[in-house]
Parts: C-alpha cells; structure tokens; sequence
C-alpha cells in the first residue's frame, strides 16, 4: 500500500487521498508516518456498513403504525418470522437473493440501495462485485454497471492468476457480457470491441458451463448487431473456437441469429434463411429435451430474422407480422439471469423494421414501448429520436436526441447516429 500511495501521489499531486472501508487486520500504523500524513487521511467511519443489534430495535420499527399495513400484507401471503444473521456468508448470499428477486423492470428500483450495498461488503469478492449490476442494468445506469463489473472482472482474472490457472473463470467471462452491454449503451464502442478481443484471446474456459457459453456467444454478436455493423453480423463467428458448443444448442442459436440478421440486412437472402433454418433446428432440438425456456427463446430469434428476411424480399406486412409476433412473444417471457438483457430486444426491432418501412409514428410506439421494459439503451433512443424526427415532432426529436447524446458522452469511435443527433441539437 506505501507503494500505491506513493504511485497516486505522483498522478494525483496535492489531492488528499482517502482510504474507505479497509479490511479488517489492515496495517495501518504506517499511516501516522510523517511520510504518510502529507496528503493521506486516515479516518473511522462514522457508522457501521451495518449493525448487528439484539433485535429489539426491529420490534420496534415494525410496532410503528406506519408499518402495521406492510407488515399484515406480509403475514397473508404466510408464516414471517425474523431471524438474526451473524454469519457473513449467509449475510452474503441473502443479498444475492434480494438482487435475484428484484431483478424485474417493475421492482428493480426498489432494490437500488441493497445493490449499492452489496459489493461493499465483499469488495474482493467477484460475484459480490457483479450481482448490483443486475440492479443498474434493469435502471440503465451503465456507468455504475460498467464499474461493478470491471472490479468483478478484475476480481475473477486474479482469483484464477493465484490458483495457476491458465483458463478463463465462468464467472469473469459473465461481468466480462454485462461490461459490454454497457459500454454499447454508453457509445464506448471502442472499449467493447477490446472487450471482445480480451475474450477471444480466453478461449478455454472452466468449467465449460452456460455462463461461459452465454457470454462467448453474446459478446460478438452484441458488438456487431449494436453498432449496425450487418457484415460483420452475417459471419459472425463465437467468442472461443474451443469451446464444446454442442451441448448448448441456445447459445449457438445467438451466432446464427446475428448471422441471419446481419445477412437479411446486407441482402444477403439465401445466407439469412440458411441460418433461420439453423434456428428451426435448435429449437426443434431443445424441444425435443424439454428445455422449453430455451426453445421459446430461439423461437423469438427465429422470428425477428425471419421478419427481416421477409422485408428484404420485399414481403412488408408479413416482416411486420412476424416481427410482432417475436415481440410479443419475449414481452410475455423473463430475461435468464444469465444475461443482462436480450442480444436486441425484439420490440425495439419492431420499431426499426417500422422505420426502415418509413412508418415513424408507429415505430415511436414501439422504440418507447421497448423503453419502458429495457431503459436507457442507446440503440433505442436514437431509434425513438429519429422516429420523432420523421413523423415531425421535432421538439420530442430533440429531447430525445439530447439524452442520447449525453448518454454518449464518452462515446468512441462516435456512431453516425450520433453524429446526426448532435447536428440537429446545434440547429
């Protein structure tokens, strides 16, 4: 830590450096060195993170009339009790089940505070580093998502350098997709891609689970599909050549749907329904051993490339049919814990299919119907702003072109997209 301290200094001359919630049995007496005072801070907080008490305080709280009503709606749905937790894991693994029983659009907001809590309580822990994340992403705010799992990324990568692995951890390759996802929501689209090549240089993972499968699927086909990079979509290959991708049929069906859609987009018809017939397929498969979730999953797929298959041969009504039916088909599906969110949503291809069909007020429809169920995506603001634009409501256009640009604000290489934004802004 003298060596840290001494590096910051050097980077951060004259800022007084303050050392927050360190771990239990660190050395600390070197920090009343006269070396150490200039320009460190050595304090106790005020409080605790959290305070273990008799449970009579809890009595007390839950007697208030104010909470009379939340606690008799409590006790119908059945038996509550109150127990005293003094082990740190079973304190750990209880805020993991808060953030899994939140992770819902409707809830997420209300388990904002425990997110914000958890990692402090592991700072070292990856898994306690990524799971806020689940919370930030539901909210879209990606910078605080962008941080939990960078530490957690970290976190894993070092966790593995100690054990002498020369493989990737599941768990890191997981932060590694949220990190992504985030990234493309904030324009940083350079950091993806490094992201991206980060993984592709982790081929062998342990275990070869469907964490893993997930991440080195979703990450290349998020890039190229967020970023309208049709070509790129269409031969699209997976995060790791090496992996044993037959035992996760979903997981190929993420690469064949990027393909299919980066193929219908470019024109590419013959290539597009090659790959939704691949799609047919797994789904078929997955039917067969009755992994429904996944089957319905690759159904939307299917669906969505279909749709865009339709509209490059020119068939429009039943792109637009086919497209809805995905749409509504993943509205009445929840998102696996496993990802941060769809690859792209299916109702927000709804509204750039609508777009491409030149139907901006229906597609407006779409992209904020999207929104409410998946806020703050980059893609879909500027689908939404460009909407607006179309169908002449230029006050909306601008609204919505501001907060994407300032959600971009970091954003590199800039996208066209944004490009025109900021000249609508500056007229």
């Amino acid at each position: 830590m003298r060596e840290a301290v001494r590096s910051l200094r050097l980077q951060f001359p004259g800022t007084v450096l303050t050392f927050l919630y360190l771990p239990p049995g660190t050395p600390t007496a070197w920090f009343r060195t006269r070396e150490a005072t200039w320009g460190c801070e050595l304090a106790a907080h005020r409080r605790p993170l959290l305070r273990f008490g008799d449970g009579s305080e809890t009595t007390r709280t839950l007697a208030k009339k104010s909470n009379k009503s939340r606690l008799n709606r409590l006790e119908k749905i059945g038996p509550l009790r109150f127990r005293r937790i003094t082990d740190a894991a079973e304190l750990e693994e209880l805020f993991d089940d808060i953030i899994h029983s939140y992770d819902y659009a409707p809830l997420a907001g209300q388990a904002l505070v425990a997110a914000r809590g958890y990692a402090k309580i592991a700072p070292s822990v990856p898994h306690a580093q990524h799971m806020p994340a689940h919370i930030f992403t539901r909210l879209g705010l990606w910078q605080e998502s962008i941080d939990s799992n960078l530490a957690s990324a970290s976190a894993g990568k070092a966790y593995y350098t100690r054990l002498g692995k020369d493989s990737v951890w599941d768990q890191t390759l997981h932060a590694l997709d949220y990190v992504v996802y985030a990234y493309l929501q904030t324009g940083q689209d350079g950091k993806a891609r490094a992201v991206l090549e980060d993984v592709r240089s982790m081929p062998k993972a342990e275990p070869e689970n469907f964490a893993a499968a997930y991440a080195y699927a979703a990450i290349p086909a998020r890039v190229a599909l967020e970023q309208h990079r049709w070509s790129e979509a269409a031969s699209l290959t997976a995060g790791s050549p090496s992996f044993p991708w037959e035992r996760f049929a979903w997981a190929q069906a993420i690469t064949s749907f990027a393909r299919a859609i980066g193929a219908a987009r470019s024109g590419d018809a013959l290539a597009a329904r090659a790959e939704i017939a691949r799609l047919e397929s797994y789904r078929t498969g997955l039917l067969t051993a009755k992994e429904t979730y996944w089957a319905g999953q690759v159904q939307v797929q299917q669906q969505a490339a279909a749709a865009w298959l339709a509209r490059a041969e020119g068939k429009n009504d039943e792109a637009v049919k086919l497209m809805s039916e995905a749409a509504a088909l993943e509205d009445s599906t929840e998102k696996h814990p496993v990802t941060p969110a769809p690859v792209i949503p299916a109702r927000e291809l709804l509204g750039e299919l609508l777009l491409d069909l030149n139907r901006p007020a229906q597609a407006l429809v779409e992209f904020e119907a999207s929104a409410g169920h998946d806020p703050n995506r980059l893609n879909g603001l500027l689908g939404a702003a460009r909407a607006a634009e179309l169908s002449g409501d230029i006050a909306k256009a601008r609204t919505l072109y501001g907060r994407a640009v300032t959600l971009a604000d970091r954003g590199e290489p800039e996208r066209p997209e944004l490009r025109h934004a900021k000249s609508m802004l500056a007229k």
